[in-house]
């Protein structure tokens, strides 16, 4: 399966943000899912893919999803990390998210 990542692209004029374009790059989900399970950038980060409802496809706290024989049980986001940022983090990629397909 192929999937695009896109993230539109803004210029400030006038002290606002103006829309300029999208970019995009398709990839694999089997490439992406690799890049993030197997993603390490120093002791304290990681990777991890969620959709819109914060339930959690790939994460470091659970299987690789090439151990996975049966179909994935989905866990909230919340759920998995303890951290106190998280709720925040959360609104942060919802209006991410809003923005963008706005």
């Amino acid at each position: 399966m192929l999937t695009s990542l896109c993230l539109p692209v803004h210029v400030t004029r006038n002290n606002s943000q103006v829309l300029q374009g999208v970019t995009c790059v398709d990839v694999t989900l089997d490439e992406l899912f690799k890049d993030v399970t197997y993603f390490q950038q120093g002791r304290l980060s990681y990777a991890f893919i969620l959709d819109r409802n914060a339930r959690v496809f790939i994460h470091p706290l659970l299987p690789r999803p090439s151990d996975v024989e049966d179909d994935p049980i989905l866990l909230y986001l919340p759920d998995i990390e303890q951290a106190r940022e998280i709720p925040d983090l959360l609104q942060q990629m919802k209006t991410l998210a809003n923005f963008s397909d706005g």
